[in-house]
């Protein structure tokens, strides 16, 4: 019976959320809490696989949840990957980033595999619950038709590509041919669904890799009977149909009753997808932006998708053919059951049991498939870890297969190094036999040589002798000229001196002079002030002479008047006697100051004439003598400048000489010791019995002919060398 079977454990599906950012002056109506999700409008958090805020890109969407996804196509297994969301959440520019990250990634993965892919893409749009052909818009009888690998779409074109380049060019087409239509219910591409799906082909697997844009889920916090009779029966059948079927699945008293997938295209298009033969990743797209209300349907939505659970299997032919064996029994046993059934009602009773039958066996067979699934599961992890180690394994080969390339390019560097040696060693061996044979020219040449060298040397040591001679005479000469310039340099320090003092002296009597023109200057202020006084005297005198005159008048008058008052006369005579003796006083004093003045400042105009033409004729003796004393030294001083650079330019020069020759006979010298040298060897080994002078030769015949070629060199060269080659 039915209450015996156990009801088997899928997969569930994989759901990630992805957050939107806040457009400008607008409030956040979602709560996140690590990997939950609740609306502000609702107390109940729904759980994800993992939250991605809007920080996060699609790029790590991708790489963080549904990388594995490529891993398990590659595997055998179909995989399906959905967006669901608002129509201002972003969601299809979301799923074409995510569907190009994919594509790469499974072209690189399909790489590293050395197996063969066939690659096939078909995309359909659903509008108003018919199917559109975005690869080819004139496309007619478009129907869902049921296969090996589920439902599908029949008469629908597909296009084969190799590289990603090629599905950019398609995928553009397909993005061009999608709906564009608006209505007073706004854009028709927000209502509908958009299916892309993948053929993958290698080895015996047979799998699909699917992108499906589910449509927006604005609709869904609205009655479904009152948006059909407001917006029509056919706009948002899609949407209506998807929530009906998502909502049998988390119907809680649903037993073994299979949920009705025929409510719309898309639905029929997603029995795989929901509760079937595939792994199913979604990403629930939510905008902050929008109403409390609206996200909390979406979240609810989310809520009810992670209840449905898949059975995955890889799809190999055993596997395709078993499935297909079971869908056409199931479909006569429909088709059966819908024929028969509605006559009779023992037909419908008997029509339940086999449909609870058939429903059963499925069940059980769902469960072996599961069982051996596991099984598959458990190889797989096996397989994974031996291709670990193959893969190990090929690296390690791989470097040791480039360190034996560089190995036998080493050998082969080191076989020719050998060669080269070898021929050197046969040069070298050749030279030898012809030195032998020329051994006792060289030797008379090299005894030659050597009687040349030590006469040279013997020249080089008188050479050195007088040199050194010389410079003990330049560096007497340098002395002397030294304490020259010492004794000229304290005479010059001695004429500074004197200048000095002079100078000193003059400003002196400079001053002395200016003292004296203030003397001066004072005694002409004195004169105006006596000439002053003297005109104030004689004023007085004046002014005395009319009181006098006054005087004697009124005397006349008075003896005219008083002859009678001989008392009075007498008395007025006698004053004025003494007033007449008082006035002669002081006319002979005016004149006597008068007098004094004028020989004081004659004298003093004198004085200053005569020590202003003294110091003038000392200032221009002295000037006279002082310049005539500073060209001498100058010019002597120049003199001795011009004789020290003179005597440094030759002392500078004869130190070039020296150190020129010097450097001569040290070159001489050192290429003379080498020579010695190399025939003294050359001598020892001619001395030496024949078989260790074979030896001796073929360790140290390089070292010989390089100080030989050096030699030989160096006595060719021009300059101080030349009476050497004479001599050779």
């Amino acid at each position: 019976s039915m209450a015996t079977v156990p009801t088997p454990r899928g997969v569930p599906l994989k759901l990630y959320a992805k957050l939107k950012a806040l457009s400008n002056q607008s409030t956040d109506s979602c709560q996140v809490n690590d990997n939950k999700i609740k609306s502000t409008s609702d107390s109940q958090w729904v759980s994800f696989d993992r939250v991605f805020g809007s920080q996060f890109s699609e790029k790590d969407v991708f790489d963080s949840g549904l990388k594995s996804m490529l891993s398990m196509i590659i595997e055998g297994y179909s995989c399906t990957l959905f967006v669901v969301g608002t129509s201002e959440s972003d969601k299809r520019e979301i799923l074409a980033s995510l569907i190009m990250l994919s594509l790469h990634e499974l072209s690189a993965q399909m790489s590293h595999k050395n197996t063969h892919f066939n690659l096939q893409v078909n995309a359909v749009e659903i509008v108003d619950d018919v199917i559109y052909d975005l690869l080819n818009m004139s496309s007619t009888n478009l129907m869902v038709q049921y296969t090996a690998d589920g439902p599908s779409v029949a008469n629908l074109r597909s296009e084969t590509f190799g590289a990603v380049t090629e599905f950019e060019t398609i995928f553009t087409d397909i993005e061009q041919h999608r709906n564009k239509q608006f209505t007073e219910f706004g854009p028709k591409s927000s209502k509908a669904s958009f299916i892309l799906t993948f053929k993958i082909i290698h080895n015996e697997h047979h799998c699909r890799l699917q992108f499906i844009e589910l449509p927006a889920a604005d609709k869904l916090t609205e009655n479904p009977t009152e948006l059909r009779t407001k917006e029509g029966p056919s706009l948002n059948k899609e949407l209506l149909g998807l929530a009906h079927l998502v909502d049998s699945f988390a119907d809680p008293h649903r037993t073994h009753t299979i949920p009705s997938y025929h409510v719309c295209t898309t639905t029929m298009l997603l029995q795989e997808v929901l509760g079937g033969n595939c792994v199913t990743f979604g990403v629930v797209c939510l905008n902050g932006s929008d109403s409390a209300e609206t996200n909390s349907a979406v979240l609810n939505f989310a809520d009810k998708l992670q209840k449905i659970e898949n059975y995955p299997l890889v799809s190999n032919d055993k596997v395709r053919g078993l499935m297909m064996k079971y869908q056409r029994a199931f479909d006569f046993m429909h088709q059966n059951a819908a024929m028969s059934g509605q006559h009779h009602p023992l037909n419908q009773m008997m029509h339940e049991d086999v449909v609870a039958k058939t429903e059963s066996k499925l069940l059980e067979l769902r469960s072996l498939l599961l069982e051996k699934e596991r099984e598959l599961i458990a190889l797989h992890g096996d397989k994974e870890k031996l291709s670990e180690s193959y893969t190990q394994f090929t690296d390690k080969y791989h470097v040791l297969f480039e360190g034996k390339k560089e190995m036998q390019q080493q050998l082969i560097a080191s076989e020719e190094k050998c060669l080269a040696l070898t021929k050197n060693i046969i040069d070298l061996q050749i030279e030898n036999n012809e030195l032998k044979k020329n051994e006792s020219v060289i030797r008379s040449d090299f005894e030659t040589k050597l009687i040349g060298a030590e006469n040279d040397i013997l020249d080089t040591g008188l050479r050195e002798q007088n040199l050194t001679e010389q410079m003990e005479q330049l560096k007497k000469e340098r002395e002397e000229l030294m304490q020259e310039k010492k004794t000229l340099s304290m005479e010059y320090t001695a004429l500074r001196a004197n200048y000095v003092s002079l100078t000193e002296e003059l400003d002196y009597t400079q001053q002395q002079h200016q003292q004296l023109n203030v003397q001066l200057i004072n005694l002409i202020n004195a004169n105006k002030t006596f000439e002053e006084n003297a005109q104030r005297l004689q004023h007085e005198n004046k002014t005395v002479s009319e009181k006098h005159a006054t005087l004697q008048q009124t005397i006349e008058t008075l003896e005219q008047r008083c002859a009678d008052s001989e008392s009075q006369v007498v008395t007025h005579q006698l004053l004025s006697e003494k007033q007449g003796i008082e006035l002669v006083k002081a006319r002979v004093e005016v004149e006597r100051m008068q007098t004094t003045i004028e020989a004081n400042k004659a004298e003093y105009h004198q004085k200053w004439i005569a020590l202003s033409k003294e110091k003038e004729k000392e200032l221009h003796t002295m000037t006279s003598q002082r310049s005539n004393e500073t060209q001498q030294k100058q010019a002597q001083i120049r003199q001795l400048e011009r004789e020290m650079e003179a005597l440094k330019t030759q002392i500078t020069n004869e130190k070039n000489k020296s150190a020129e020759l010097q450097k001569q006979y040290s070159d001489q010298i050192g290429k003379l010791k080498k020579e010695c040298s190399a025939l003294r060897s050359y001598n020892r080994l001619s001395q030496m019995p024949s078989a260790v002078r074979t030896q001796s030769v073929a360790e140290n015949d390089t070292d010989l002919m390089s100080d030989l070629g050096s030699t030989m060199g160096t006595a060719g060269g021009g300059g101080g060398g030349g009476h050497i080659t004479q001599r050779f």
